[in-house]
């Protein structure tokens, strides 16, 4: 299971916690392989998660893939493919 270098908190508990004041960047540094930040939209880098899924709820394409990339385990830093 990952967890978070500095507090020890699994990616779950983080993201549940600090979904409404960390930025997708800061999540991304901690939990995701950098790569996503590729194609990860960028107008979206300084938005909270909290703020994505809301997007993402009312349909907003670009807000969708981020939610994705924040959530898709395939994307976790320990995952192996």
């Amino acid at each position: 299971m990952m967890s978070c270098p500095k507090c020890g908190m699994s990616l779950s508990q983080y993201y549940s916690k600090y979904k409404d004041s960390v930025n997708a960047s800061q999540f991304i540094s901690v939990f995701k392989k950098g790569s996503i930040r590729e194609v990860f939209p960028g107008q979206y880098l300084d938005v909270t998660p909290e703020r994505i899924e809301a997007d993402a709820h009312r349909g907003i394409k670009a807000a969708q893939t981020a939610k994705k990339l924040l959530l898709n385990r395939e994307y976790n830093k320990d995952e192996k493919r």
